[in-house]
């Protein structure tokens, strides 16, 4: 019995990976605010997502018209590590403090939310686990 590898829990999982390598990059953008020529980077999720979607619509398909057709959470390699574009200061730093700051709560909140489906998820087996017993 796969409880665990259901397309939820592995695409919530897929997006606690993301937001963990997100919060990695935005806080090293913070880090590096004060050094001179430094270009801030972030994650091109937008394309890996397009990548996904394309190779999941070719399993998408049903032998029978009365089956409903499904895939898997596609296992493709980590997002693109891109920089970002911004305006460089007199030092030629592009970090914008406040952008960064912003991305940074944003993507806080979002791991935070996907952490408590997940809780939610468990809590509900957990429920049914003890109501077997």
């Amino acid at each position: 019995m796969k409880l665990f590898s259901t397309n939820v829990m592995m695409g919530l999982k897929k997006d606690l990976d993301y937001r963990s390598m997100r919060q990695d990059l935005l806080t090293s953008n913070l880090a590096n605010v004060d050094t001179p020529g430094f270009r801030p980077v972030d994650i091109d999720f937008s394309q890996q997502l397009r990548e996904v979607l394309q190779a999941d619509q070719s399993r998408l398909s049903s032998t029978t018209s009365g089956h409903i057709s499904g895939g898997e959470i596609s296992t493709s390699g980590d997002p693109e590590i891109v920089a970002q574009e911004s305006e460089d200061g007199l030092d030629g730093n592009g970090v914008n403090l406040d952008k960064q700051m912003a991305a940074l709560s944003d993507n806080s909140l979002r791991y935070r939310t996907s952490v408590k489906i997940v809780n939610k998820k468990l809590a509900l087996l957990k429920y049914v686990i003890n109501d077997v017993r």
